[in-house]
């Protein structure tokens, strides 16, 4: 999707609700623009948007307010759900865990083989049951041996960190293997 015409379509919707308008936008209300070809794809990303930050599975429900559309559609469509659907990907049934601050789409893609990488975890010296995970603090549930956790980020499953390879300093990132734990 040619992502010029979804920030100009952020914008032109943007401009016609105004800073502070009130009400919240449906799926219907983005379905019911549906042109076909692009444009029409464009608005179908939306409305599928709409729909999944409605759904009470993704947290509380959190339904687009007019208002604020501006920011809320390009910060998701710079790093978070809206840039996943206009991407191609249908959402995940759970919302992924965040890495920096962001949904972790490409962590769940990674299937169970998970993601072996240079990545920024390390235990959070203030709080013994927690590990750092980008900047999101992921709680340990198990320590398995120095450097191999059982993590989970919220009610939707357990992960496992194991560290293959440690930082060269402390401003340095590990090599570490995170994956979905399944027991057993």
């Amino acid at each position: 999707m040619d992502e010029a015409l979804v920030q100009k379509v952020i914008r032109e919707l943007s401009d016609e609700f105004g800073f502070g308008a009130e009400g919240d936008l449906t799926p219907e209300f983005f379905a019911g623009r549906d042109e076909g070809g692009p444009l029409g794809e464009v608005y179908q990303a939306f409305a599928k948007w709409a729909r999944v930050r409605g759904e009470s599975k993704y947290g509380q429900r959190r339904p687009l307010d007019k208002g604020i559309f501006l920011v809320e559609a390009d910060h998701s469509f710079r790093g978070g759900l809206l840039g996943y659907i206009v991407a191609g990907n249908e959402p995940h049934p759970v919302p992924p865990p965040r890495y920096y601050s962001r949904p972790a789409h490409w962590l769940v893609d990674a299937g169970p083989e998970g993601v072996q990488d240079k990545l920024a975890i390390s235990k959070l010296p203030w709080k013994d049951n927690l590990l750092g995970v980008g900047h999101d603090a992921w709680e340990i549930v198990e320590e398995q041996a120095e450097g191999d956790y059982i993590i989970k980020y919220d009610e939707n499953g357990l992960w496992r960190a194991t560290m293959i390879e440690a930082p060269e300093s402390d401003h340095s990132l590990g090599v570490w293997h995170l994956r979905p734990w399944m027991e057993g």
